[in-house]
C-alpha cells in the first residue's frame, strides 16, 4: 500500500508543478464536505493543512505558496481516502509538500524571468508536444483516462506543459551553454563502431571466497571448452548462465552503447573479432565468456550525432547553470520555503 501511495504522490507531483488554479483568499472547503473533514483529520498530525487557514508555504517578494494552493491537488490525487493517505507516514506527507511547494515556488520564477524577456509559445508549439505526449502513453484517450484517473483533465495538463516549454526556451536562450564538438572528433566516432551485439555466460561470484570462486572458475572452464568446440552458445547460456537479464534468451544483449557495460565487459565485446568467443573474462559481477555476434557503425548523420552529443556532454554543464540562476532568482526575490 505505501509503495502504490508514493507512486500516486509522484503522479501527483508532475501534474501539479506550475499548474496551480486562482489564489485562493478565503476556506475553500465547505465545512460539512468531505474534503474538509479529509484535511482536518491530517492537519492533526501536519498543521499546515488545516483547511480553515491559509498558510504560505512558500513566500517571495512578488508571489507565494499557500497549502490552499496544494491541498485540492492532494485530496484529487488519492480520491479522498483518508484510510490510504493515513498509511503513508507523515513524513513523506510533509516531504512532497516541500517538494511541490518548492517546484510550483520555482517555476513562478522561472516564469516571471521569462515573461520579463518577452518569451511566448505558438499554439502549434504546444499541440506538437502534446501529440508526442498522447503518442508516448498509447494515444490520447490513454493519456487522458490516466490523468483523469487522478482529478485532473487535458486543460489542466496542457497548461502544465506550455508554463514547462516557456522555461525551457528561456533557459536555452538566456542561461544554458552547449559543448561543441570538433569535425575530427566526429570523424573519428563516424569510422568507429558505435554499438556491438554479443551473447554471454555468467557465473556469478559476489560474496564468494576464494575456494568457492576457484572451483566456479573450473566449471566455467568446461563450459568454455564446450563452447569452442562448437557447441551451440545460445544454448549454452540458456542451460548454464546465471544472468537474470539475458540466460532465458540465450545470453543476449543486443546494439548496446560505449559506456553501459562494465569496462572489462565492454573492451571485449568491442576490441574482439566478429564471430570469436572471448576466454574468461572477470567482472565485479564474476565469470563471463562473451561471444560477439556483431558490431554496428554509426546510424545518425553528421549533423545528428553533433547534436546528440552536445546534449548529452551539456547535460551536466546546464545542470549546474540552472541551480545557480535558480539561487541568483531566489535571493534577488528572497524567497523562502516556511514548511
Amino acid at each position: 500500500m505505501k509503495r502504490r501511495m508514493t507512486a500516486v504522490l509522484a503522479l501527483a507531483a508532475l501534474l501539479i508543478i506550475g499548474c496551480a488554479k486562482k489564489e485562493q483568499t478565503e476556506v475553500f472547503y465547505d465545512k460539512e464536505s468531505a474534503e474538509f473533514a479529509f484535511f482536518t483529520a491530517l492537519a492533526d498530525s501536519i498543521p499546515e493543512l488545516t483547511p480553515t487557514k491559509k498558510v504560505a508555504l512558500v513566500s517571495s517578494d512578488d508571489f507565494e505558496v499557500s497549502n490552499y494552493d496544494i491541498m485540492p491537488f492532494l485530496y484529487r490525487a488519492v480520491q479522498g481516502d483518508l484510510e490510504q493517505m493515513m498509511a503513508v507516514p507523515m513524513q513523506e506527507v510533509r516531504n512532497f509538500l516541500q517538494e511541490i511547494a518548492i517546484q510550483e515556488g520555482e517555476r513562478k520564477l522561472l516564469m516571471a524571468a521569462a515573461e520579463s524577456k518577452g518569451i511566448s509559445l505558438e499554439a502549434a508549439d504546444l499541440d506538437a508536444e502534446m501529440a508526442e505526449i498522447f503518442e508516448s502513453y498509447g494515444g490520447k484517450e490513454a493519456f487522458l483516462q490516466m490523468v483523469s484517473q487522478q482529478g485532473f483533465d487535458e486543460a489542466f495538463v496542457r497548461e502544465d506543459v506550455r508554463k514547462s516549454l516557456i522555461v525551457e526556451r528561456y533557459l536555452e536562450e538566456n542561461i544554458f551553454t552547449f559543448a561543441e564538438i570538433s569535425d575530427e572528433e566526429l570523424d573519428a566516432m563516424l569510422g568507429e563502431d558505435a554499438t556491438a551485439t554479443v551473447r554471454h555466460i555468467l557465473l556469478l561470484t559476489q560474496g564468494k571466497n576464494a575456494v568457492e570462486k576457484e572451483a566456479i572458475r573450473k566449471k566455467m572452464e568446461g563450459i568454455l571448452k564446450e563452447a569452442k568446440s562448437g557447441s551451440d552458445f545460445g544454448e549454452l547460456a540458456k542451460k548454464y548462465s546465471e544472468d537474470p537479464g539475458s540466460s532465458e534468451n540465450g545470453g543476449l544483449y543486443e546494439k548496446f552503447s560505449k559506456g553501459r557495460m562494465v569496462k572489462a565487459f565492454e573492451d571485449a565485446s568491442f576490441e574482439l573479432p566478429i564471430g570469436s568467443i572471448s576466454d574468461i573474462v572477470e567482472t565485479s559481477y564474476g565469470y563471463h565468456i562473451i561471444k560477439i555476434e556483431d558490431r554496428q557503425k554509426e546510424e545518425r548523420d553528421r549533423d545528428e550525432l553533433r547534436k546528440d552529443l552536445r546534449s548529452e556532454r551539456s547535460k551536466e554543464r546546464n545542470m549546474e547553470q540552472y541551480q545557480d540562476h535558480l539561487l541568483e532568482l531566489k535571493d534577488k526575490l528572497h524567497f523562502k520555503v516556511n514548511i
